[in-house]
């Protein structure tokens, strides 16, 4: 008769498991003929299932590893794992700091909190985490690298390259870190350095597609270019999944746009965007109903309003218009004054909106100060003298009518820029912000533009001059007099340093971020009409 060993049959789970042998594993689990299974045995089950994307199946085994031993710390780690990739970010939080608190030096763990954290926009938390997490682990550079990407997000750029330079000191043969290294050079516009990191990156790694991508960014290509011999190397490759190809194709693109061979380029501007846009399965109709549904709501709202009384030491500042319009540019020439605080593109606006009114059909008063009230929690503590908080998320147009009402000291600008340019820049870059999901097919970015037209002209017909609107091309051709205008709008006095909005040493972490390191010029909106050709067909059912 042969004793069963679980001890020994454990560790054979675990060679099939850590060699990715996940459907080998599960087979010899249910081969056993027991009516129940030992909590380890469910666990390594359950994440058997994960690793199979069969999430369901993985959650169901993971928390009966942890019925039959309520103490499983590894369980709980791993159901918060399972739980974070459902996109159940505060379950998954519980579920560390369960784990956490029946083991506290899990560093694993520590740094799973610290990534929820960060999705999250709870920063501070997150680098709490993480620095818990270096504190146990301290020769991870991974840990490293993640600190220093989330220290990034909230413009602590010197402790960042710092804990990069750690990470590589740590790990010499680390693309990551060279690649992260290269990315916050790039935000703080010391290309030469941001060029060689991602050059460095690729000779460890010459599969990293993001590093090539980026790297198109910065660098201008020139023929008989080794980079471009290589991407064209990689393009052969059958093992590259659909979003390493898309990054591949749009440096690609940019490579060949260097070189002015149009066709080549425009041809991988379609490839990437073709896999772009079957990833993500835009529908026009989401974002035509939400354009409706904020109409409507606006005349629900029409007689409400939010008591005057109820103001704060500083007025919030919304520049809307197109992504690509020359939102960020603006933001950094008002910014340059020393009574505006840049705060770059915030999510808070969307976020409370589809918190309180999506689908609120009797919206009240109430409602109104609870986005107002939401909305100076989350900015209050970025500023202290300045007058004026800029929010230059693009998008915002959409909620101009709540804005209006909930912020009746708000100032708006609205900044216009010709339709083909937008359009055209918004298809050229590589976007991963699902709201943008548009942008990957011309025909959906014709149409977007369009409705966003037809509803920036309900809001002007209602708001009238409360809404000042720039236009791009006329503030490029003659800077000093739109620049004026613009202060004069903000009732602020006037200071020279608005004239040189390249020497603010304020970061942009946009797709603009080398455009506004340089000084203001005219020319950019006639960069589509090199591909002017390719585009007749979709350009001409665009509004004016």
């Amino acid at each position: 008769m042969t004793v069963y060993d679980e001890s020994k049959f454990f560790q054979s789970l675990l060679i099939l498991y850590k060699n990715g042998n996940y459907k080998e594993c599960l087979i010899e689990i249910n081969n056993l003929h027991y009516d129940s299974l030992s909590a380890r045995l469910m666990n390594i089950k359950g994440m058997c299932y994960f690793a199979l994307s069969e999430l369901d199946k993985a959650e169901v085994s993971i928390r009966s590893a942890i019925e039959a031993d309520s103490a499983y710390a590894q369980a709980y780690s791993n159901l918060g794992i399972v739980r974070n990739k459902r996109g159940d970010l505060h379950g998954a939080i519980k579920c560390f700091n369960k784990a956490i608190s029946i083991n506290k030096n899990d560093s694993d763990c520590y740094f799973n909190l610290g990534s929820v954290y960060k999705k999250l926009g709870n920063f501070k938390d997150a680098i709490s985490a993480f620095k818990i997490a270096r504190k146990i682990n301290p020769e991870n550079p991974f840990i490293l690298i993640n600190l220093g990407n989330t220290l990034k997000e909230i413009s602590r750029f010197e402790e960042s390259i710092e804990l990069y330079k750690e990470a590589i000191y740590l790990d010499s043969r680390s693309d990551i870190a060279y690649f992260n290294l290269g990315l916050i050079h790039s935000t703080i516009g010391n290309i030469s350095d941001a060029i060689e990191n991602f050059e460095k990156a690729l000779r460890i790694n010459s599969s990293n597609t993001e590093a090539y991508r980026n790297l198109s960014l910065v660098k201008r290509f020139s023929k008989n270019d080794p980079i471009i011999k290589e991407m064209l190397s990689l393009e052969k490759e059958k093992n590259l999944n659909d979003e390493n190809k898309s990054q591949l194709y749009f440096a690609l693109a940019k490579a060949f746009e260097d070189l002015g061979d149009y066709d080549r380029s425009f041809e991988y501007y379609q490839n990437g965007n073709s896999i772009k846009s079957k990833i993500y399965k835009y529908s026009p109709l989401q974002d035509n109903d939400l354009f409706k549904e904020v109409k409507k709501l606006d005349f629900i709202l029409n007689n409400k309003n939010i008591d005057s009384e109820n103001q704060n030491f500083f007025k919030p500042l919304f520049i809307v218009g197109m992504p690509r319009s020359g939102t960020s540019l603006i933001e950094q020439i008002i910014c340059s004054h020393s009574l505006v605080y840049g705060a770059g593109e915030l999510e808070h606006i969307d976020k409370l909106y589809r918190k309180i009114f999506h689908k609120n059909q009797s919206p009240s008063e109430d409602d109104l100060l609870s986005l107002r009230n939401g909305y100076f929690d989350k900015v209050s503590g970025l500023i202290s003298k300045e007058k004026f908080i800029s929010d230059k998320m693009p998008h915002n147009f959409r909620y101009l009518g709540i804005i209006k009402k909930s912020f009746p000291e708000a100032k708006i600008i609205h900044v216009l820029r010709d339709s083909n340019a937008v359009c055209w820049s918004n298809y050229k870059h590589y976007f991963t912000n699902r709201g943008l999901a548009y942008s990957f097919d011309l025909k959906h970015i014709v149409n977007y533009y369009n409705s966003y037209q037809e509803l920036m002209h309900f809001w002007k017909n209602k708001f009238g001059e409360s809404i000042l609107e720039i236009d791009y091309e006329l503030l490029t051709e003659n800077p000093e007099n739109e620049i004026r205008k613009i202060i004069n709008y903000l009732e602020l006095d006037w200071e020279e340093s608005c004239l040189q909005p390249h020497k603010n040493k304020r970061h942009v972490i946009t797709a603009s971020n080398q455009q506004v390191k340089k000084s203001i010029y005219s020319g950019s909106s006639n960069y589509w009409k090199r591909f002017a050709p390719y585009l007749e067909e979709y350009f001409r059912d665009l509004s004016s």
